[in-house]
């Protein structure tokens, strides 16, 4: 009961436009605010460990929540970015990444587009050839559970065995 309460109330209140405020570095102070309702709920103390408790209840860290809808918002309008398979011919490594642009503005290169470009050449590339938009979400949000981050570099620069086994487990499912 407690949990549908915190999902109805608080966390769809972080999600309402986040994809334009969560890339701030002001987002500390709403992050503070998360972990002191889940640390309310829970009887944690303050000083013990979050990201257990994060993945015990299936909650996404405010981070994570972040990635994860640039992500979807990126996969369901994808129409408008290239893939780099369909710039050139060339059979690369890099062929599922998306086409970035290059941005000569700081707005742009902090748009919703630019960001979630960035983040999504940086999935495991399971995870980036995956067509069906549900799918996907499920899986990425799967992902973003079982690798908890606390700062967007800290995903632009992960490369943890979970990129390896993460697949092992989804095609026993």
């Amino acid at each position: 009961m407690i949990w549908s309460t915190y999902f109805a109330n608080f966390q769809s209140g972080l999600r309402y436009g986040i994809m334009f405020w969560g890339g701030d570095k002001k987002y500390i102070k709403i992050f503070w605010i998360q972990k002191k309702v889940i640390q309310l709920i829970t009887g944690t103390h303050k000083r013990e460990s979050y990201r257990p408790i994060f993945r015990r209840f299936q909650i996404l860290r405010l981070v994570s929540l972040y990635i994860f809808e640039i992500l979807c918002f990126l996969n369901k309008h994808q129409g408008n970015v290239k893939q780099n398979s369909e710039i050139h011919g060339h059979n690369t490594r890099n062929k599922y990444d998306l086409h970035t642009r290059h941005c000569s503005t700081v707005l742009y290169q902090k748009s919703v587009t630019n960001t979630g470009i960035k983040l999504h050449n940086k999935l495991p590339k399971q995870l980036k050839q995956i067509d069906d938009y549900k799918d996907f979400e499920k899986q990425v949000k799967n992902f973003l559970l079982h690798t908890v981050f606390y700062t967007i570099e800290e995903f632009l620069h992960f490369k943890g065995v979970y990129h390896n086994i993460i697949y092992i487990l989804f095609d026993l499912f």
